[in-house]
């Protein structure tokens, strides 16, 4: 291979690629070195991967060929191979690789490179036991935690959090949440029907990012309360509990 590099989506070479989960990674390459037949055909069989900070593949191997046969003037030619591929949004934070294997039939012969780029994305760490990360109370969607975990009379909550942990077999996640608002002796006041996040994807989403609201009618008396979470990973069989007090005021 001779010249390869990444590039922006206007196609302008980026000498250190950083990129945010859910965008596009594109990259180039060309290929020098290889044999043509005496009849000036050449065969060229490539492989491209895409993969995690922990080698894993993002996408499924991109594989193609370049079949031609050189005319006098393309004596200096060079196959230009252009890959794009999304990052999925969920994709965890850390260093990523693009690897090129390339095989001359004509020739023979066999190349390999690889090329690291940055990923902005998903920080919370992953053990082995199913746990609840990042829970916050806001008073908007997708708004910043609160201070004080305090809602007055007329408003509403609005809470989200992280879920890691669950297990995964054949690409699969199968996890399941009960919610309930109980009073600070523990009586449930109110609950949600049963959620459910079953899914299979080549490459799975290893963190769950879980959000909801609740309307604090002017009716609900001042005081003290929980929310309480069940949840159930049901491949792993594994079930764990959380729960957040947050309080109501006039």
């Amino acid at each position: 291979m001779s010249k390869r590099f990444f590039e922006d989506p206007e196609r302008r070479i980026v000498r250190n690629l950083t990129l945010n989960a859910g965008e596009t990674c594109y990259f180039t390459f060309k290929v020098a070195g290889f044999k043509a037949d005496p009849k000036q055909h050449l065969n060229l069989e490539y492989r491209i991967q895409l993969l995690d900070p922990k080698g894993e593949p993002v996408v499924e191997d991109f594989t193609d060929k370049v079949d031609a046969t050189l005319a006098p003037q393309d004596q200096n030619w060079q196959p230009k191979i252009d890959y794009e591929k999304i990052v999925p949004t969920f994709a965890p934070a850390g260093e990523y690789q693009i690897k090129v294997h390339v095989e001359d039939k004509i020739g023979k012969t066999e190349a390999d490179y690889a090329a690291k780029f940055t990923l902005r994305g998903e920080t919370v760490a992953m053990g082995d036991k199913m746990a609840v990360e990042q829970f916050i109370f806001s008073d908007t969607d997708n708004g910043r935690q609160k201070n004080d975990d305090v809602f007055h009379q007329g408003t509403t909550l609005f809470a989200r959090f992280k879920l890691a942990g669950y297990k995964i077999v054949d690409k699969a996640y199968w996890v399941e949440q009960d919610l309930s608002i109980r009073d600070a002796a523990g009586k449930v006041l109110f609950s949600n029907p049963t959620s459910t996040e079953k899914n299979r994807l080549f490459y799975p989403q290893r963190i769950l990012t879980n959000s909801f609201n609740l309307d604090v009618s002017k009716g609900v008396k001042a005081g003290e309360y929980i929310l309480h979470l069940d949840i159930r990973d049901k491949i792993g069989e594994q079930a764990i509990s959380y729960e957040a007090k947050f309080k109501v005021e006039p």
